[in-house]
């Protein structure tokens, strides 16, 4: 899960990331992640999931439809809420809402979904064993505030995987990034349309519409491969914070989420699979007094949507 914390760790690691890169070395980093993993890649084939579309796009509903709930629920904040960006679709059937869709947010640990997404396509392509061992070095704790591991511990990268995504752990997040360098894991995410998105040593940036289609990308199987897509949604499904989109939804509802948290900072983003079919609803914040308010409203967003949907929306 995300905590609080003073100064983010990324903002922190790019102060000693060279000594970080000596550290990692001599702290027994297994080889596959001492390889230089940066040279380019063949960019695949164009993806086929669409941009996404213009708020209030898709079949019309009752009661005003989709984008009018949305757009009463942000007229609803309180005047000091801060910053909000929405994305709601249906990827049934193609209806979507939003509000600041295409705004810059800093990221927080959804950064950590790039990362993913990069790792993935180096594991397809021989580069990246997720079986080898991984010592976790202590330059990636000391920059953190929060991790699962100690200095010195031993993972899978699939262990170390699981922990960046279900329980935002920043170490192994490090890790990866130190193995495939910030360049690279940009590059992918140009190719797969995430061009709003940067991911660095100093605050990364993404919007909720490319948050959006790294879901889309990932339900329809286009996210590296179908093969990667089912492992990449598998791990998300597992996220252990939820209490903001599940909170709100009926018992066992399947959310496939990822949070992210800093000062003044609260999103949740992900894919609700609703008998109407699966939604992908993201919930970015900025600027808030109380971080606390910020999770109240993704929990009665996520409500709203789950509402609408259920009425036959």
């Amino acid at each position: 899960m995300n905590r609080p914390r003073k100064t983010p760790p990324l903002r922190r690691a790019g102060f000693i990331l060279a000594l970080g890169l000596l550290l990692g070395t001599a702290a027994g980093l297994p080889f596959w992640a001492r390889q230089s993993l940066r040279m380019p890649l063949d960019p695949g084939p164009v993806r086929s999931v669409p941009a996404w579309p213009a708020p209030g796009t898709g079949p019309e509903s009752r009661n005003g439809g989709l984008q009018a709930r949305v757009d009463r629920f942000v007229r609803e904040l309180p005047p000091d809420f801060g910053r909000i960006g929405v994305v709601v679709k249906n990827l049934r059937t193609g209806e979507a809402a939003g509000h600041n869709a295409d705004e810059v947010f800093e990221a927080a640990s959804l950064y950590k979904l790039g990362v993913m997404l990069a790792l993935f396509e180096a594991a397809e392509a021989g580069e990246v064993d997720l079986d080898a061992p991984i010592t976790i070095p202590d330059w990636a704790v000391s920059t953190s505030d929060w991790s699962v591991y100690y200095p010195g511990d031993v993972v899978t990268g699939w262990e170390a995987l699981d922990a960046m995504i279900t329980l935002s752990d920043n170490p192994t997040a490090l890790v990866f990034m130190q193995m495939l360098d910030p360049d690279r894991i940009n590059r992918v995410l140009e190719r797969y349309g995430l061009g709003s998105t940067r991911v660095g040593w100093w605050e990364p940036t993404t919007t909720p519409a490319d948050v959006a289609r790294f879901f889309e990308l990932v339900e329809a199987g286009e996210a590296v491969s179908p093969a990667a897509s089912r492992q990449m949604r598998e791990i998300l499904l597992r996220q252990r914070d939820n209490r903001r989109i599940p909170a709100a939804l009926p018992p066992d509802t399947p959310v496939a989420h990822k949070t992210g948290s800093l000062p003044g900072i609260a999103h949740d983003a992900g894919i609700i699979y609703l008998p109407a079919g699966p939604v992908v609803l993201v919930a970015m914040t900025a600027d808030l007094a109380d971080s606390g308010a910020g999770e109240d409203a993704i929990v009665e967003l996520a409500r709203l949507v789950a509402d609408y949907f259920e009425d036959g929306g």
